[in-house]
């Protein structure tokens, strides 16, 4: 999670009360890992000798021989590189979820999402309260205007091993896939017509058009036929 014009102080008091709810009842919840507060400046996020230099164990270079200097990555990405996705789902909450009437509702639909697959919310691509200069810029874009709405980008996904090691296992990824579907199928209860963020996105939606785009679709398509009327530039399910 990321946030911005907050320092580490203030961070750390914004998850005082879970982190004093989870502490006060031990016997219900299992801690992986402490809460960590780091307060940098957003410009030097990207900065490789700053991220050394202050938070090494965000990034792993490139240790190969003939590396060059900058061939890095974050370091929870490393399982990613030649990943075969067996299954990749996203859906954009409305902030609307938030309020006391409807909380209970998110949170039901997240609980059940949650019993056929693990489901995490990106809080930092949800423009939902963001200043209304942010959410202008935004709106001048292809980007599904449901985005100035969400609270947070909601992911179901997995990989399976890595392509480069040999081929994959077809009947795991198919059980998966089921399952992942099965998953956001659940947590769609709480927002039924919750777009996709076109990255990270399942290339079998069946609604594409107005899940990924909603109504810019109509403007991108004639800038579309305009400028590449032959199809040179496609994505496989997602743009004909």
């Amino acid at each position: 999670m990321l946030f911005q014009g907050l320092d580490e102080a203030a961070a750390r008091e914004a998850w005082r009360p879970l982190v004093e709810f989870v502490a006060a009842h031990p016997a219900d919840y299992r801690v992986e890992d402490s809460l960590q507060v780091a307060a940098l400046p957003a410009q030097r996020l990207w900065d490789e000798a700053f991220l050394s230099a202050h938070l090494p164990a965000v990034l792993k270079a490139d240790a190969r021989p003939g590396a060059r200097a900058g061939d890095w990555w974050w370091t929870g990405n490393t399982e990613e590189a030649g990943a075969f996705w067996h299954g990749y789902q996203s859906a954009w909450p409305p902030a609307s979820l938030l309020q006391p009437g409807q909380r209970r509702v998110l949170a039901q639909a997240w609980f059940e999402a949650s019993r056929h697959w693990s489901t995490t919310l990106h809080f930092n691509k949800g423009l939902g309260g963001a200043p209304a200069e942010a959410r202008a810029a935004s709106a001048d874009t292809a980007m599904n205007p449901q985005v100035l709405d969400a609270f947070a980008l909601a992911i179901i996904a997995m990989d399976g091993r890595c392509s480069y090691l040999g081929p994959p296992d077809l009947e795991d990824a198919r059980a998966d896939a089921a399952s992942i579907r099965t998953a956001m199928t659940a947590l769609r209860r709480a927002a039924p017509a919750a777009g996709s963020y076109v990255p990270e996105c399942d290339h079998a939606l069946a609604d594409w058009r107005e899940a990924i785009w909603g109504h810019p679709y109509a403007r991108l398509e004639r800038i579309k036929q305009r400028y590449d009327p032959d199809g040179l530039f496609t994505v496989p399910d997602v743009i004909p």
